[in-house]
């Protein structure tokens, strides 16, 4: 009688398990239109200055403004070009154009693409944000960390959530100084 229940629950473990990982897998397969919605592009003109793209990115509460010319991405401004490309350089912020200091010519990608395709692909060349375009080329939308991770954690909310806290990340007892 127990052998029959340790059996039982044996394989009722195993199809959990292989229902979670076809839903990880359904979920990386899916393109990214059907993931989530993403958040709108926000964008600059090139000539704008290095000084109103860092207000932009403030004001929106954003990483990074896609640089727009001609309804086509020709650059991005983030966060780490703020730090390694004007808080490193003696320039004008007020005065810079911000083409002076974006990347110039980003990965972008297509609502079409696999999620997991873009996380592999946004993992390999170490980018934190990647917009997205149309057939065109238009801006449409922008691919973060931030979405992805409030989406991951949205598609497996009990994986995620749930998981134990290790040794380490212990809150401490009792309040230091106290």
């Amino acid at each position: 009688m127990r052998t029959e229940n340790l059996a039982e629950e044996l394989a009722i473990a195993e199809e959990r398990l292989r229902e979670e990982a076809n839903g990880v897998v359904h979920t990386f397969r899916q393109p990214l239109r059907e993931v989530t919605t993403w958040p709108p592009a926000i964008a600059v003109h090139p000539q704008a200055t290095v000084a109103e793209a860092m207000r932009t990115m403030i004001e929106a509460q954003v990483g990074s403004v896609l640089v727009v010319e001609d309804a086509q991405v020709v650059g991005i401004f983030t966060e780490r070009d703020v730090l390694t490309k004007v808080a490193t350089q003696p320039i004008d912020a007020e005065h810079t154009p911000v083409h002076t200091c974006m990347t110039q010519q980003p990965l972008t990608l297509a609502l079409d693409d696999a999620f997991g395709y873009t996380l592999h692909a946004m993992n390999l060349g170490g980018y934190r944000h990647v917009p997205l375009v149309d057939e065109a080329g238009r801006p449409l939308a922008l691919v973060s960390m931030r979405t992805i991770i409030d989406t991951l954690i949205a598609a497996f909310p009990q994986q995620l959530l749930n998981l134990p806290l290790s040794p380490a990340h212990e809150r401490p007892r009792t309040v230091e100084g106290g």
